[in-house]
């Protein structure tokens, strides 16, 4: 094989000897490359280096009519450098330069004399080029992509040798769409194993913030990244907000928790549904960049039945590290993620709107209730009532159905105040067998309502306990006033207390000083395993087999969980449908 003197000079004397099993080895190892990434380093390799062309440069076209060249053999070393690792790309507008004519025109383009060439473009690292050659790519008469050669001496290309790279060009054609065929059903595979991670995320979370930190999280694992932010789009006009970020350690993370419509990289991709690119390379200056360490940056929407609810916001220390195969993954996870950002805010605003009626019911109800229950009081002593037995239980039952609502009213207010961690406990020396009897004691009258046996079992050797005594005394109440409320008529509950052995206390990570165990056990319908988690939660909803309706929890269960939390114990459910259940918690005795 002839060779080409790398200072410029001619074709060996021997001229250009290309056999056929020379063309052969070149369009072997160019068919045989399936990545769509590595195919145009390896035709420019097996083209410039085996014909040692001083230049070969090699661009895939866009739609718009651009050519992005991102692999190239020869020239100064500087050039080499900058496409080197794969990911960087020089982008020729549209039409312009001798392959943007090829391009144009569908034919090869052999210019002599590049000086003498209007559409010749000019670049440093190519300063001495005097003849150029660019060959289209065609594949079903579209142009795929230009295979450019260069060189310092005019008469480098002769015709037979542009011949033979020309037999070559749509072979690079079939390469390219088989490598781009690969790319997209490897595309498609990684946007399902996305979206279906991004599915059990949704699934898993419990609120805005939650969601957005797991889906950060994901990201930027998934792209290797410094820093994910997940905005949020509030529901006054034009504001977006911080809901969730994952960044590397050490990485400066948001300069801003805050955006508007319009305004910098996450504001225009909210007003406009559209992904948009950064890059510093293109924009070497920019105040609303995510941080201030960050080199290229990726926003996409996350639209939801033709609204944006947020923004997904990816920043890289690596300039030109985004392109548009990352914003159409991100794209088509972007799906799931809007709809469950906007169904968690309008969880977000249920439970706003939930804690708006608490904070009424308990200011506006409760001195209208004393009032009712003050003259219930009064007329239990009005001699005529106390004469006729009918009244007697009718004025029982709207006392003990008050009672209940009070209650109910208070633990309003004292979940509200937990959940603030505006309520500080108030620990006394008390004994917690005393309180679960006196609770019992309490509630007989509404035991005989419901037709239900309630009796306690205090162990006999109980130490005294430290803790609030309200609080506890409101646990208690609303566990046995549950009970009853659940059991059928001529059932039993049973309230007990005693010493929590070593093997429960550790269950539940409590070894350290020993506590006191409280259950109360009842012979209701029971509860389904997967509701038993649920009934903790503020108004969760169950469904009762008995009464064949789905039944609130209401506020007492979420209180109780929340005091005793706050006690550092535990507190749990054990039932089976059809068997009762019983309720237990421990509080330490240290």
């Amino acid at each position: 094989m002839s060779t080409v003197d790398s200072s410029g000079g001619r074709f060996g004397s021997q001229g250009v000897d290309m056999d056929l099993s020379l063309l052969m080895a070149i369009t072997k190892e160019i068919v045989g490359t399936h990545q769509l990434q590595d195919l145009p380093w390896k035709v420019v390799e097996e083209v410039g280096l085996r014909l040692g062309i001083p230049y070969t440069g090699f661009a895939l076209a866009t739609r718009k009519g651009e050519l992005v060249f991102s692999a190239a053999h020869g020239g100064r070393a500087d050039h080499r450098a900058l496409l080197s690792d794969g990911s960087r790309t020089a982008l020729l507008p549209a039409g312009q330069g001798i392959a943007g004519r090829a391009l144009r025109e569908r034919h090869t383009q052999i210019v002599r004399d590049v000086s003498a060439d209007r559409d010749y473009f000019a670049v440093p690292w190519l300063a001495d080029t005097r003849v150029e050659v660019c060959i289209p790519v065609l594949r079903a008469g579209e142009v795929l992509g230009i295979l450019d050669l260069q060189s310092p001496d005019p008469d480098a290309f002769p015709q037979d040798l542009v011949s033979k790279v020309e037999s070559i060009a749509p072979l690079i054609g079939v390469a390219i769409e088989t490598a781009g065929a690969i790319s997209a059903l490897e595309d498609s595979n990684r946007q399902l194993q996305l979206s279906e991670a991004v599915s059990r995320i949704v699934v898993g979370a419990a609120n805005v913030s939650d969601l957005a930190s797991r889906v950060a999280i994901k990201i930027r694992e998934e792209f290797g990244v410094e820093c994910v932010a997940v905005f949020r789009a509030q529901a006054r006009e034009g504001a977006l907000d911080l809901a969730g970020c994952a960044s590397e350690p050490g990485f400066g993370g948001p300069l801003s928790t805050q955006a508007r419509h319009g305004q910098g990289l996450v504001g225009r991709v909210a007003q406009s549904a559209c992904a948009l690119v950064f890059d510093s390379v293109v924009e070497p200056t920019r105040e609303d960049a995510l941080c201030s360490e960050s080199q290229s940056e990726l926003c996409v929407p996350l639209a939801s039945t033709g609204r944006v609810a947020g923004v997904l916001h990816l920043a890289s220390v690596v300039p030109r590290r985004f392109g548009p195969r990352d914003a159409q993954l991100l794209e088509a996870a972007a799906v799931p993620i809007a709809h469950a950002m906007a169904s968690a805010v309008a969880m977000d605003r249920l439970e706003q709107l939930r804690n708006e009626l608490s904070s009424m019911i308990v200011h506006d109800l409760r001195n209208p209730l004393m009032v009712v229950l003050t003259a219930l009081r009064v007329l239990e002593r009005v001699s005529a009532v106390q004469e006729d037995p009918r009244c007697q239980r009718y004025l029982r039952n709207a006392s003990v159905a008050g009672d209940e609502l009070l209650r109910m009213i208070g633990s309003l207010l004292d979940l509200q105040k937990l959940e603030s961690g505006e309520i500080n406990l108030q620990r006394t020396v008390f004994s917690l067998g005393d309180v679960v009897q006196r609770v019992v004691a309490g509630s007989q009258i509404l035991a005989e309502v419901e037709e239900v046996d309630l009796d306690a079992e205090i162990a006999s050797d109980l130490p005294p306990i430290k803790a609030d005594l309200d609080l506890v005394l409101r646990t208690v109440e609303n566990l046995v006033g549950n009970a009853v409320k659940f059991t059928p008529s001529g059932g039993r509950v049973r309230a007990r207390v005693r010493r929590a052995s070593r093997e429960e206390l550790a269950s539940r990570s409590m070894t350290a000083g020993g506590g006191l165990l409280v259950d109360v056990v009842d012979s209701g319908e029971g509860i389904p395993e997967e509701d038993q988690e649920r009934i903790f939660e503020k108004f969760g909803v169950v469904e009762s087999r008995r009464r064949r309706v789905k039944v609130s929890t209401g506020l007492g269960l979420a209180m109780c969980k929340l005091v005793i939390s706050a006690h550092k114990g535990s507190i749990w459910v054990e039932s089976r449908p059809g068997a009762g259940a019983r309720f237990v918690f421990i509080l330490p005795l240290e």
